[in-house]
Order: C-alpha cells, then structure tokens, then sequence
C-alpha cells in the first residue's frame, strides 16, 4: 500500500510542477448574486502538507476566507511564503485560485519550486507588478526581476528597496541597457540613475557603505548623494580611485596630478562639495 501512496503523491507533485505560478490571481472578495452575498458554510479547514502529511495549520471555522486564493494570502501573512508559491489539492486535484472554500474540512498544501516564476520574470514574461505583495517581498524573486527590469525596483517591497545589491542590480541593468542603446542614445542614464536612487529607502540612500559601492562603480552618481555624504572622505576616496582608472597609465602615478584631472575633467565634481579636498594629500 505504501509505494502505491508514495506513487500517488508524486503524480500529484508532478502535476503541481506543471502549473503556473504566475496565473491570474484570485479575487479577494466573496462571490455575490443578484447583489446580494451568497450564503456561505465555512467549516474547520485543516492544511496537511502534501509530501509528509504533517499539519501546516488549522483554520476555525469562522474563517471567511471564500477562495484558494484567499486561503495562499492567508498561509503567507503567517508562514511568509508568496501565494504564487503555494499549490492547494483537494480530492487529488489541484484547486484553481477562484476555486471556493465552501464545506471543505481538509485540503493538502505544498510549496512549489520558485524556478519556474524565476525564469518567468528573468524572459518578461512575468512582471513584478502582477505579483502579489509576498511576490514582492521575496528577495529571490525581487533580484531577477530588477535585473531584467530596473523599473521593476519601484513595485518591491520597502524591505527589498533598502537591499543594496538589488539597487545594485538596478544601476547594473541600466548600464547594460544603455551599452546596448549606444547608436540611437533613447536612454537618458543620469535621469536613469536618478530614479532608481529616488526609488531606494531613503535609509539606504544615507548609508556610507552603499555610497560607496555607488561611486566606485558609478563614479558621476556621488552628485546624487545626499550633501553629507558628498563631503565623507571614505565616499570621496572611493570615487576616485575608481574615476583614476579612467585615466592614462603616466598620469595616475601622480596622486596630486589625478586629483587636479578628476576636477578639471569632472563637472559633477568641479561643481562637488569636493572642492574641499584638492589639497588633501591622502585623497
């Protein structure tokens, strides 16, 4: 009896694997007739999980929740795992997210592989913006979306908008967007890079040690930063080294000879509250 139960099982894990995590979502609100609520029978609904049978939670019957696509929201302001990567069965099927609740006692849970919504994301079939909120908040989903799309940083979560390398990622794909773009120049890059700063938690934006992973990778964007930071020795260190690099070999032996080219090279720093800084003999 067991391998025909372990047999069943994986039929049904299988199925699931081929379902799409990315279909539309349920509607959050009960289905009405007539303009008026239909009469609902919620009883105890207990989540077992698929694979080991264990209880994942039990649910009074008060409830409420009229749709499977409900009961994922549900699983996700308590467990923290995205409705897109929750498959609910009952009677051996897989429910639909508009699938109803009503007199269900018992439907079997299981949390499918995140690599099929990630591919979906990393080819734009699938947009960050349609996703739901746990979606949104998932580092592993967030990452491959920004990186496909910078646009995509402003629908993340607060959380993910205060992650340094997903404003990173950000600020790498328009990089490479626009050394695609380099005959037609459609892409403005400093209106670019200012948005996605504008985008991230302004905490992040305060914070030294992402400034500095800004400058030495975008030397220019230190106009971006706010004032204080503009004046911070270890930003300002960290710009130009990395802008030194852009200079002929015979001229970054030099210290004083590099300063006084990154200032006459550079409007965003001539104009910088760097100017404080020339004759400092360390930078």
């Amino acid at each position: 009896l067991w391998p025909s139960v372990q047999g069943f099982r994986q039929a049904l894990l299988t199925a699931m694997c081929r379902g799409d995590p990315t279909r539309q979502m349920g509607s959050t609100h009960c289905p009405s007739s007539g303009g008026g609520p239909v009469p609902t029978k919620f009883v105890q609904l207990t989540v077992s999980q698929l694979l080991s049978g264990e209880v994942l939670m039990v649910i009074p019957s008060n409830h409420g929740l009229c749709n499977v696509w409900q009961l994922k929201e549900h699983i996700f302001a308590q467990k923290g795992i995205a409705a897109e990567l929750q498959g609910i069965f009952s009677s051996g099927l897989e429910l639909g997210n508009e699938d109803t609740l009503q007199g269900l006692e018992t439907v079997m849970w299981f949390r499918r592989s995140s690599e099929a919504l990630i591919e979906a994301l990393q080819g734009g079939n699938t947009q960050l913006h349609s996703l739901s909120d746990g979606a949104k908040n998932d580092r592993d989903l967030v990452l491959p979306a920004v990186r496909k799309d910078w646009k995509a940083l402003q629908h993340a979560s607060l959380p993910m908008r205060q992650d340094p390398e997903i404003v990173l990622a950000a600020l790498d794909c328009i990089m490479r967007l626009v050394e695609k773009d380099r005959t037609e120049k459609k892409i403005n890059l400093p209106e670019a890079q200012e948005q996605i700063i504008n985008m991230a938690d302004i905490r992040l934006r305060q914070n030294r040690d992402f400034a500095c992973a800004v400058v030495h990778r975008f030397p220019l964007m230190l106009r971006l930063l706010p004032d204080s930071l503009k004046r911070d020795r270890e930003v300002l260190a960290c710009c130009l080294a990395s802008t030194s690099r852009f200079l002929p070999i015979d001229r970054r032996a030099s210290i004083g000879a590099t300063v006084v080219s990154l200032f006459e090279t550079s409007e965003e720093l001539k104009h910088s509250e760097c100017q404080g800084f020339q004759n400092d003999r360390s930078l």
